[in-house]
């Protein structure tokens, strides 16, 4: 069946959120283009895929889970629902080393 054959449909969005919908199709268009670009180099693409793609928070909380010492990153963004990740006490510890090596790293 070819793509002109294909049955058309309506559907009826809020002007609220045409905003978050065209950002959503922008982003997959994208996303289908540059995977099409993709060359074989060991993984790299991908990791530059990550960082060229990756979604820039408009605020973030940080809460610690009282039972576990779990620290929880609520990240707030303005085209994206919400995303939360829980880190532990040790993980929390080693990633702020790391970032610490990385901003040394970076500012010579």
């Amino acid at each position: 069946m070819k793509v002109d054959d294909e049955p058309t449909f309506s559907l009826e969005i809020p002007l609220t959120q045409i905003g978050q919908v065209m950002h959503e199709v922008r982003f997959a268009s994208s996303l289908m283009v540059n995977r099409r670009r993709r060359q074989h180099d060991r993984g790299a693409g991908v990791l530059l895929e990550l960082i060229e793609t990756a979604m820039q928070p408009q605020s973030i909380e940080v809460l610690i889970d009282a039972a576990t010492g779990d620290r929880i990153f609520v990240f707030q963004f303005s085209d994206h629902s919400p995303l939360t990740v829980r880190v532990t006490a040790q993980q929390s510890a080693t990633m702020l080393e790391r970032l610490a090596r990385e901003v040394a790293r970076t500012a010579n």
